[in-house]
């Protein structure tokens, strides 16, 4: 994948490359369940997401922490819905793995990421004042979006990613 803005990787457990992963993740492979979506254009990669998720209840309640999803889109691909797809899809995933919480985290520097994660149902739950430091050494507001699997107020409940047949 071609050269990304600093901001797009703050939060990356993993980093795809053209010749493959650089894997974070193998360590928590036992612990964790990681999934990953991968956009190609032309034997490219250009764009992928994944979904962090601890399969353990926790706590009194039993509880699952939420799933921690990121994606990330070649600068070349923006503006195409390349990012809601690959969203969407971990949603998806999400869903059919009855995880009940999914959170990403977006900087002051990334309005289209949120605004993404915002169409598909996120709601900001929480912001980190300077909770992220650039490459380059600025300060960047950390937002933390939230997406409750479960029924929304109506009792209906949302359609996570793209309608599957």
């Amino acid at each position: 994948m071609a050269r990304l803005p600093g901001d797009d990787l703050l939060f990356a457990r993993t980093y795809l490359t053209q010749d493959g992963l650089t894997i974070d993740w193998i360590a928590d492979a036992d612990a964790f369940w990681t999934m990953a979506v991968v956009a190609e254009r032309r034997g490219a990669i250009v764009g992928f997401a994944h979904l962090h998720a601890d399969p353990t209840p926790r706590g009194r309640n039993h509880k699952r922490p939420p799933a921690d999803m990121q994606f990330v889109v070649a600068t070349e691909m923006r503006g195409r819905g390349l990012g809601a797809v690959l969203a969407g899809e971990c949603l998806w995933i999400a869903d059919r793995l009855g995880l009940p919480e999914v959170q990403a985290r977006v900087t002051s520097g990334q309005p289209a990421a949120r605004s993404v994660l915002e169409r598909l149902g996120f709601v900001p739950a929480a912001m980190l004042h300077g909770g992220a430091i650039t490459a380059g050494g600025r300060p960047r507001h950390v937002i933390v979006m939230r997406y409750s699997a479960g029924p929304p107020a109506g009792g209906e409940r949302r359609e996570a990613g793209p309608r599957r047949g």
